[in-house]
């Protein structure tokens, strides 16, 4: 992440908008395992500053408060349901689920309907327009 976008949340943010639980390298490492995918680095670097939660209009799974490992469980739930095993679980926007395609590292939107849609090339750039469009809607 670069400084002027974590600048740029960090003037907008609430205390209680992000958990700020970096994960240790050991969670990381089980949480890939797990998931059997290596996670792109800017959002690891996400992870670590922020660790879960979001801006008003938009929450990305990370670790939680709790230490759970939210990304994890959202993509298993969806990987019931057909999504695709390179990618990740960031965000539930009702219709559509936003992920990471580990593959790549950009960031697709998902449906069992509607299949894969590559909406950004990369994590700061889902993540900066995400901050954008929420700080236009305070």
């Amino acid at each position: 992440m670069n400084r002027e976008l974590i600048d740029l949340i960090e003037k907008y943010s609430e205390p209680q908008d992000f958990s700020r639980v970096a994960p240790t390298q050991e969670s990381l490492e089980k949480a890939q395992a797990a998931l059997n995918v290596t996670l792109p680095s800017q959002y690891v670097d996400f992870l670590k500053r922020f660790g879960d939660g979001g801006l008003d209009g938009f929450e990305i799974y990370g670790f939680d408060l709790d230490g759970t490992l939210r990304f994890v469980e959202q993509t298993n739930e969806y990987r019931k349901f057909g999504l695709p095993l390179n990618l990740v679980v960031i965000e539930n926007c009702d219709e559509w689920v936003y992920c990471i395609d580990c593959s790549n590292g950009s960031i697709v939107s998902w449906s069992q309907v509607d299949g894969t849609r590559v909406d950004y090339p990369d994590f700061d750039s889902y993540l900066r327009n995400r901050v954008e469009d929420s700080i236009e809607d305070m």
